[in-house]
């Protein structure tokens, strides 16, 4: 997994609306606000895991193909502790799975094994 340093606010990225994954970023955008790690657009489209990171919180993830209907979507984790929240979001912004743990408690609304298998698959967290 590439892992890089990126500073910066999140929400001071301008998204183009032609951008065919727009909606998806948008919501990262969203979920990631207040972390201080930002993403760079020219180079945001992937299919391999990224890490991005500011040495605290973290934002890890690549675009993915469900296998049942063929349709690509983001997969998505923002670690920022004690909270880490996982996704996977279509291209126009509609959110297919979703998890948030509290990592101190281990309090989360997935269980922790499916959401482990997802992770791991996808991002290669785990």
């Amino acid at each position: 997994m590439k892992s890089t340093v990126s500073i910066g606010k999140i929400e001071d990225v301008e998204i183009p609306e032609d951008l065919p994954y727009a909606g998806a970023l948008k919501q990262l955008v969203k979920d990631a606000t207040g972390t201080g790690v930002t993403v760079n657009i020219d180079s945001f489209y992937t299919s391999e895991p990224v890490e991005l990171h500011n040495f605290v919180d973290t934002i890890t993830y690549r675009f993915a193909t469900d296998e049942d209907d063929d349709e690509e979507f983001l997969a998505y984790c923002v670690c920022s502790r004690p909270v880490e929240l996982y996704r996977e979001v279509k291209f126009d912004g509609t959110i297919c799975v979703s998890n948030v743990t509290d990592i101190e408690v281990s309090n989360t609304a997935i269980s922790t094994e499916q959401i482990a298998v997802r992770m791991k698959k996808f991002l290669s967290i785990g």
